[in-house]
């Protein structure tokens, strides 16, 4: 089974700066958050990428001010780059955590979980039936420790039990989803992620849905 990670790709993007600056670098499949000013893509890190040509096919991440994942090649020292995609992150306003209510527990995977900018920008994965029509949601919640300025973050997804514990491999696919929280009314210090993950059974067999927390600390 796949290890779950957090990258940090804000950490990714900086040191190609400056390999970049001695003007000998290009690089391939470069992937980051930015956000779009015309035809520039800016780093949160205020690294600047002009796209001098656009294999997207899309149009949709075209807007002044779209955070945004990409995967681009750098063509020269001059950071003109091809941008090869480009997917908008869908802004989250999170709610309190309900404690008296019941959240779902469908299995996530997180390809990216990252703090940049005021901004926790996520890639998810989730699991999904190929022959279901389900709506699934994805629930953003938090409790905010103020006395020691910690935030608990809180992920839930209603999948409708379509995932790798109950059902075979081959009867389910892959969508992957972005997501960016803004961070800007917090005065926190720290702050945890709780979700659920699928984890190896210790009797073999299929996998198992755990709650699985991330640490920033």
């Amino acid at each position: 089974m796949k290890k779950h990670l957090i990258l940090l790709l804000s950490a990714l993007l900086l040191p190609l700066w400056g390999c970049i600056q001695e003007g000998t670098y290009t690089a391939s499949n470069v992937e980051g958050i930015v956000t779009v000013r015309g035809t520039d893509l800016i780093t949160d890190a205020g690294v600047q990428y002009s796209i001098t040509e656009d294999a997207t096919g899309e149009t949709d991440w075209k807007v002044d001010g779209t955070r945004c994942f990409v995967i681009f090649d750098i063509i020269n020292a001059s950071l003109d780059i091809r941008l090869k995609y480009a997917e908008p992150l869908h802004i989250i306003e999170l709610l309190p955590l309900d404690e008296e209510e019941t959240y779902p527990e469908d299995p996530v995977y997180l390809e990216f979980n990252q703090l940049s900018g005021n901004h926790i920008d996520m890639g998810i994965t989730i699991y999904k039936a190929k022959d279901s029509n389900y709506a699934h949601r994805l629930l953003f919640r938090y409790k905010e420790d103020t006395e020691r300025k910690m935030l608990h973050l809180y992920l839930y997804h209603d999948g409708n039990d379509e995932n790798p514990s109950i059902m075979s491999d081959k009867s389910l696919e892959n969508e992957t989803l972005f997501y960016t929280l803004p961070m800007d009314k917090f005065d926190v210090t720290s702050i945890d992620l709780t979700t659920f993950v699928l984890m190896n059974n210790p009797d073999g067999g299929s996998p198992i849905v755990e709650s699985y927390t991330y640490n920033s600390r």
